[in-house]
């Protein structure tokens, strides 16, 4: 598994891609709680899940696990979404966590094994929707196409 996680790190890296004005993200920078601004997805199933349920909020910590929720209705207040975000992660029974192959590179693991591959940056300004310090995530060259926008809640 090493091997084949090695080999996908590698043309992450080759492929490069995102914002033109964006920094590579790391494990210190994402930390946060972030609101999903929008998704585009190759993937039927996963635009259809996106139009059904359009507002998420994931949750990076400093020790790696991911925590995320879709929900079919917008909520204003952080700390209704910090709790359902607790609730989702106490019930849920599934662990995600980041693991950085390199700067921008992330392979997010679910119970332990690879789930998503992606690259990962922080825009340095506006640009159309994104806004500087969105996080702009994509998939890898080979995978079905995905771009998601993400901004930070604030206190």
């Amino acid at each position: 598994m090493r091997s084949v996680i090695a080999m996908l790190a590698a043309a992450a890296v080759v492929a490069g891609g995102g914002a033109a004005s964006a920094e590579p993200c790391d494990a210190a920078n994402v930390v946060g709680t972030w609101s999903l601004v929008s998704v585009q997805a190759a993937e039927p199933g996963v635009q259809a899940f996106y139009d059904r349920a359009p507002y998420e909020w994931m949750r990076f910590k400093a020790d790696g696990s991911v925590h995320y929720v879709a929900s079919t209705r917008d909520r204003a207040n952080r700390s209704e979404i910090e709790a359902m975000l607790d609730r989702t992660d106490a019930q849920d029974g599934v662990d995600y966590v980041i693991q950085w192959l390199d700067t921008g590179v992330m392979l997010m693991l679910r119970d332990g094994q690879p789930f998503q591959l992606g690259q990962c940056q922080i825009a340095a300004t506006d640009d159309g929707p994104v806004r500087a310090g969105d996080l702009i995530y994509t998939n890898v060259e080979g995978m079905p196409s995905l771009r998601r926008i993400q901004r930070r809640l604030t206190p």
